[in-house]
């Protein structure tokens, strides 16, 4: 299964030390270079030596993505891009933008956010439980914004 990953999914698992352990799932996971232009940290290279694939979105693509952010202002153009490649990819998108997953939803695109991310690592035996509850703590520290 491919996955294509959000900004936001990216920085709530480095922030809890876990974007390693992303990459030890048995998963590929992508960005297009509209969600790899917003980070800071974690930053491209980092990411690319721990196995994220780059997708690279044709002009009429990107076009398709600045068209849905202009419509959909409250989405910026990192997560339309990522839209745009999951729906051309036919991948699973990784969120935690409710506005994103609400549109994805509609174009029947799956949807996952960093909770399943960490059920995906508690059922591969990648790391036990309350090494998990104590990342998740620092994710909430540091201003993750998660489902109650």
């Amino acid at each position: 299964m491919r996955c294509i990953v959000d900004t936001n999914i990216l920085i709530d698992l480095n922030r809890g030390n876990l974007l390693e352990w992303l990459f030890a799932l048995p998963f590929q996971f992508a960005a297009p270079d509209g969600v790899l232009d917003e980070l800071r940290e974690p930053d491209r290279e980092r990411l690319r030596r721990m196995g994220l694939q780059r997708i690279a979105l044709s002009t009429e693509q990107l076009f398709q993505a600045a068209s849905l952010s202009a419509e959909h202002r409250h989405l910026s153009l990192g997560d339309c891009t990522a839209l745009i490649a999951t729906r051309t990819t036919q991948s699973v998108l990784l969120t935690g933008d409710a506005g994103l997953r609400r549109l994805a939803y509609q174009q029947g695109i799956t949807v996952h956010g960093v909770l399943w991310v960490l059920d995906e690592l508690e059922a591969a035996g990648l790391l036990s439980y309350a090494a998990l509850a104590a990342s998740l703590r620092q994710m909430l520290a540091a201003g993750a914004r998660l489902p109650v």
